[in-house]
């Protein structure tokens, strides 16, 4: 009896010791109230969450070096649900933040490397930071940065990759600053090409750049709560080789890209939910344009390579080899970019501004940083969006039809189900495909999908009024001519 009493108060004290050490860190909470620890390690500060292994490695630590031995399993649970509990209840709540955050007006950009330093960003310029103002979180994937150098020419990027285009050039160059840019919606980059084309090449490189990772290209997950978890986890969620989009991961898609909460449960053995709060810079390579929802669709940056001939082709492991050589220097030249874009986005005035306008916004101050133009990126983002835009209407058969209805009528007025009618019509003549699940079964379906595309079928100059008169509902379709979006351009730039 005195032996078992001796060991349960040896257990106890243990697990008051782990309490005490466990104590010194800063003990806070998220906002979904989970529970972790900032503590000194060798000079630097980490945060970790309580239940990780690099919190129970920093206290069994601690414990060794205080009385030299190892302490129990039962009392480092005893220990970490007393540290948990004070968390939660006793500690501050902190935002935590991933890869890229803002604080009063100054980014920081986690560099994640051993010492946990950041750089931070203002309108004066760019430092490396030991101890930065804000709580970075880091997940399994996430690798570190570069240490980034000055002097770079973010230009020589595009020696190593085949654009098509001058407008791809402006768009992918003042993308990448823009993906730097913290809690602001980001378009979905799109990278499409034939195979040989260097799609996969690109996109590591482009996520090397952005948010460094261990696996830098993931596979798009077929259950909801994993592709969450892909996209609560990374910063920049790169999918390579998408063939397809489910509606649900068309959704989920969008709402990773313009921001949204995601609710999970806690364990599989309750009914605790837990909410996690994202807004990512998500990529994916594709052969084919990829299709999906209209949401979708408003929200994609499409840049497309050109094949490359043989006598031009090189090992993919020696053009990542010169990428490497480079990369310190490219990502110096993001950071150089953006703390100009900081200065310049005040003085942008755009009179006219696309749906995902905080990026439209950001990338003209971008490209004027890089000497490219402000106009001549808006220019180029609005010729983008009008062929994403001529790609979805092509594919939807609704808006097709509807697109070759008012090429034959100046305006057209009817209820739904002679909208219907007629339009069964056309696509039987115009060979659309009726048996897409698309194709409304009935006039209330029609009215659905009508104004799915809504706003796609003003971009190509068709306007579509839904209202009732005395005898029913009726629909108006009216062609007004084609919205010249290539002409908007920025109309003043103060203090440039």
């Amino acid at each position: 009896m005195v032996n078992k009493a001796a060991k349960e108060k040896e257990r106890l004290t243990q697990a008051d010791i782990l309490v005490s050490l466990g104590s010194r860190a800063m003990l806070f909470h998220a906002e979904n109230y989970d529970s972790y620890a900032a503590m000194d390690v060798n000079g630097h500060r980490e945060v970790w969450p309580l239940r990780s292994r690099g919190f129970r490695q920093w206290l069994i630590r601690e414990f060794y070096m205080a009385t030299g031995k190892a302490p129990t399993n039962e009392s480092l649970s005893q220990a970490l649900n007393v540290l948990e509990a004070r968390a939660v209840f006793d500690g501050k709540m902190h935002r935590l933040n991933l890869r890229v955050a803002e604080y009063g007006g100054v980014f920081w950009y986690d560099l994640a490397d051993f010492g946990w330093r950041a750089v931070k960003i203002t309108l004066d310029g760019w430092e490396l930071i030991e101890r930065p103002a804000v709580l970075f979180r880091r997940y399994q994937n996430t690798a570190s940065q570069v240490e980034p150098q000055r002097g770079g020419d973010l230009k020589e990027f595009l020696r190593l990759v085949n654009l098509k285009t001058d407008d791809e050039k402006v768009l992918l160059l003042s993308y990448l600053v823009a993906a730097l840019v913290p809690e602001i919606p980001k378009p979905i980059i799109v990278i499409s090409g034939e195979k040989g084309a260097g799609k996969s090449t690109l996109l590591r490189m482009l996520r090397a750049l952005i948010d460094p990772a261990v696996e830098p290209l993931l596979i798009m997950r077929n259950e909801e709560k994993d592709l969450a978890l892909q996209l609560t986890q990374n910063y920049a969620p790169f999918f390579d080789n998408i063939s397809s989009l489910s509606q649900w991961q068309s959704d989920t898609l969008c709402r990773a890209a313009t921001g949204a909460g995601f609710l999970t449960r806690a364990l599989f053995t309750d009914e605790e939910m837990k909410i996690y709060r994202i807004k990512r810079a998500v990529g994916m390579s594709v052969i084919h344009p990829v299709g999906g929802a209209p949401d979708l669709q408003d929200r994609l940056l499409t840049v497309e390579l050109e094949r490359i001939d043989k006598k031009s082709r090189r090992q993919e492991v020696e053009l990542l080899a010169e990428f490497e050589r480079l990369r310190a220097h490219f990502f110096g030249a993001m950071l150089d970019a953006l703390v100009k874009a900081m200065s310049i986005k005040p003085c942008l005035q755009i009179p006219e501004l696309p749906r995902m306008a905080d990026f439209a916004v950001w990338g003209a101050a971008a490209a004027e940083a890089l000497g490219l133009g402000a106009d001549r990126f808006l220019a180029a983002y609005w010729r983008n969006i009008g062929q994403v835009n001529e790609r979805l209407l092509e594919s939807h058969p609704v808006a097709a039809a509807v697109v070759c209805l008012l090429h034959e009528t100046q305006e057209w007025q009817g209820t739904p189900g002679e909208l219907l009618d007629i339009l069964e019509k056309v696509a039987e003549t115009e060979k659309i495909n009726t048996r897409s699940k698309l194709w409304p079964r009935s006039a209330s379906a029609l009215t659905r999908r009508l104004k799915e595309v809504a706003s796609n079928l003003q971009d190509a100059g068709i306007m579509l009024e839904f209202g009732r008169n005395a005898q029913a509902r009726y629909i108006l379709l009216r062609r007004v001519g084609v919205n010249s979006v290539i002409t908007v351009k920025r109309v003043a730039d103060q203090g440039s």
